[in-house]
């Protein structure tokens, strides 16, 4: 059963099978049959939607925060990069870009926090007059959600 999803995998990949001559001194004929078409399994399609929704462009309310010697809510030292999100509309795990302010920037949802509810996010600072001067802003981001969870 194995080898048969294997094939048909094949097949729907690349279109094309075929199959390497025999030794002719064998005397084994041998067939190439290219350019069949298979349709791909409704799964591959289903992937690629959940892929989609698993993607969100939105604006959200962010403030900076600062934390000397505590963990975040993951147990992991907190640093640049780490942001605390509302788990139940963030997942925890999930990665957050902030193209217009911080491009290029990967920051983690690893924390949460009393305050953290809806659509807002906290940035970790290093320090806290770098917290007070980034303030409250509203930022386009895009969180990628993590496909497990």
């Amino acid at each position: 059963m194995k080898r048969i999803l294997v094939f048909l995998l094949m097949v729907a990949l690349t279109g094309i099978i075929s199959e390497p001559e025999a030794n002719p001194q064998a005397g084994i004929e041998t067939i190439s049959v290219t350019s069949i078409r298979v349709p791909l399994p409704r799964l591959f399609f289903r992937l690629e939607r959940i892929k989609k929704e698993s993607e969100i462009e939105t604006e959200v309310t962010a403030t900076a925060y600062t934390s000397t010697g505590d963990l975040t809510f993951t147990e992991t030292k907190p640093g640049w990069g780490t942001i605390a999100v509302d788990p139940e509309i963030i997942p925890l795990g999930s990665i957050v870009y902030f193209p217009d302010i911080f491009p290029g920037q990967k920051f983690l949802a690893v924390d949460t926090g009393k305050k953290i509810e809806g659509w807002k996010i906290d940035i970790w600072m290093p320090s806290k007059d770098a917290a007070n001067e980034f303030g409250v802003q509203t930022l386009k981001a895009i969180i990628k959600k993590p496909l497990a969870g």
